[in-house]
């Protein structure tokens, strides 16, 4: 699969994409339910549909967890017409007061100290309940 003819993105600048791109929609823990193989150059958007409604036959969920690049109105509704509850990152490049706000969020949390949790690993040995280094 090749991309198309070079197009234009938004600063009017012409781009174009050579590969492919793997779309996964993984159950809890990681787990694959389906995959998609697209040309690089489709957004990850398009891929959403057959990936909720394939997947949604084959396992019961009850979220839609998704990046920002899923942050649309019709994913959204695509989301809770399947029953889901759609938990998807908000994109801040839809506008210019949505950018000031969470920026000014980010300001307040750096004033009163707030830090977010660290990000850690759950190794086999304390799934089993045995000691772990620190």
């Amino acid at each position: 699969m090749r991309c198309r003819l070079p197009e234009k993105n938004s600063e009017g600048h012409k781009v174009s994409w050579i590969g492919y791109k793997l779309h996964i929609d993984v159950a809890d823990g990681g787990i694959p339910v389906r995959a998609v193989l697209t040309s690089a150059s489709t957004h990850d958007g398009q891929a959403a549909f057959p990936l909720a409604k394939t997947s949604g036959g084959r396992v019961a969920n009850l979220y839609g967890v998704m990046d920002s690049a899923y942050d649309v109105p019709h994913i959204h509704a695509m989301s809770r017409g399947l029953g889901h509850v759609p938990l998807i990152d908000v994109d801040p490049r839809r506008g210019r007061a949505l950018k000031n706000e969470m920026t000014a969020e980010q300001e307040r949390c750096q004033m009163v100290g707030h830090t977010t949790a660290e990000p850690y690993a759950i190794t086999n040995a304390a799934l089993s309940g045995a000691s772990t280094p620190a």
